[in-house]
């Protein structure tokens, strides 16, 4: 296998001579010397790759794996391959032609993957790992059905995730979350916020997709946060490594047994839970995002699209678990990063405070607060770009022979992927 590796160098752009070591990328034959990780970190992906280990597991270095990345794209250009096991993936680090190449229809594809595989298969689609005529129709749906817009002007009618609903809906989650805290942790005392900034970003997600909250003992929610948190920290960096590699998807079988039962589990959750929505569906009132696309599959069958044969209850269902999957990660990571950040500085706190007990006082936050309160919109987009929270973009898969500036063309079912 090494040499077959080897030779296919030769048709991929530039990279870094695979060796050994990218077959069996774990903690222990992985690492070159034992010195420690550098202890900043990227949001999301760095709780895979560093929790539970000092070292950079993904390649042979004690560097930071973001090191590694940038060190790469310095050496071999702003378009190169790495391998991870022994799958190669283009990498392109520079956003133009980022946009050049991911504007090309021809690089719409989804590459197929251990976890996509989970989420789209035979029996359902979603619209992340999906791609062609399905992607097309589920995303048509879902996208407008979480959008703030009319749907008809005649009524009216707005879609379910109106800036003012949602407003009121965050705030009774952000409310129940800090009555939580002090009723199980008091006052005047440090604890772990971390479970809390969980419990409350998946309560709004889950009050807008579902229209349900939970408590934090419910056993559906520890569910939900396993898959959603817990598989990564308890497996550690090699969880990133299943999705590369049958050999440690073997080593790992338990763990891998474990999670796949789960997240199963949360998926039938999520589908028994959208097909329960029919029973007190109405037309005129959408209560939640699911009651959204159920009125937009609705219309589309009325109005006989093309594509209303994709939007089957299982897609629009698994759509739905998308939005879990994506939307919770990444929030409870930036807010996070936010409390760490106003910790350190407590000087800016108080002018956050400051400016919020100015500008909003004891009302109900609005959406026009953002044009008001500019500390506090500068302190989150300072946030945001201090550390980048989604740094890899979602794998894209070339549906024929691409070429991309003037580097060696990517070959057909070559997975490319962006790097910020």
């Amino acid at each position: 296998m090494f040499l077959l590796m080897q030779e296919s160098v030769r048709d991929l752009t530039p990279t870094p001579t695979p060796a050994p070591h990218s077959i069996h990328c774990s903690p222990t034959t992985a690492l070159g010397s034992s010195s420690r990780v550098k202890t900043h970190s990227c949001g999301t992906i760095s709780s895979l790759i560093s929790h539970n280990t000092k070292h950079c597991c993904m390649f042979k270095s004690a560097e930071h794996w973001d090191d590694v990345f940038r060190g790469l794209s310095r050496k071999y250009g702003q378009v190169f391959t790495v391998w991870f096991a022994n799958t190669p993936l283009v990498v392109i680090t520079d956003i133009d032609i980022a946009r050049e190449a991911f504007h090309k229809r021809n690089l719409t594809g989804r590459p197929s993957s251990y976890f996509a595989k989970q989420l789209s298969n035979d029996n359902h689609r979603e619209v992340v790992f999906s791609d062609g005529h399905e992607w097309e129709a589920i995303r048509r749906t879902t996208q407008p059905a979480i959008q703030f817009s009319i749907v008809n002007t005649n009524r009216s009618k707005r879609k379910y995730s109106t800036l003012d609903k949602l407003i009121y809906l965050t705030v009774d989650c952000v409310d129940q979350t800090v009555k939580s805290m002090i009723d199980r942790e008091g006052l005047d005392k440090p604890f772990i916020v971390k479970d809390y900034i969980f419990y409350m970003f998946f309560n709004i997600i889950s009050a807008s997709i579902l229209g349900k909250s939970y408590t934090m003992d419910d056993p559906e929610l520890k569910r939900f946060k396993y898959v959603l948190m817990d598989v990564g920290h308890e497996v550690g960096a090699r969880f990133m490594l299943w999705d590369f590699s049958s050999f440690i998807r073997l080593l790992d079988r338990r763990s891998v047994q474990k999670q796949q039962q789960i997240l199963t589990e949360m998926s039938l959750m999520i589908r028994n839970k959208f097909k329960d929505h029919y029973a007190d569906y109405s037309d005129a009132i959408e209560r939640d995002i699911c009651d959204a696309l159920i009125t937009a599959k609705n219309e589309a069958l009325r109005e006989g699209k093309e594509w209303a044969p994709y939007l089957t209850d299982d897609n629009l269902a698994m759509s739905a678990m998308s939005l879990f999957l994506g939307g919770i990660s990444t929030s409870q990571n930036t807010f996070q990063w936010i409390v760490l950040l106003m910790c350190y500085y407590p000087e800016v706190q108080r002018k956050l405070r400051q400016e919020i007990e100015t500008q909003i006082g004891d009302r109900m936050p609005t959406h026009e607060d953002r044009n008001r309160c500019h500390y506090v919109m500068a302190f989150i987009a300072e946030t945001l770009r201090f550390r980048n929270i989604i740094p890899i973009g979602v794998p894209h898969r070339a549906l024929v022979d691409i070429q991309i500036v003037a580097l060696k063309p990517i070959n057909v079912n070559q997975s490319v992927f962006w790097y910020t």
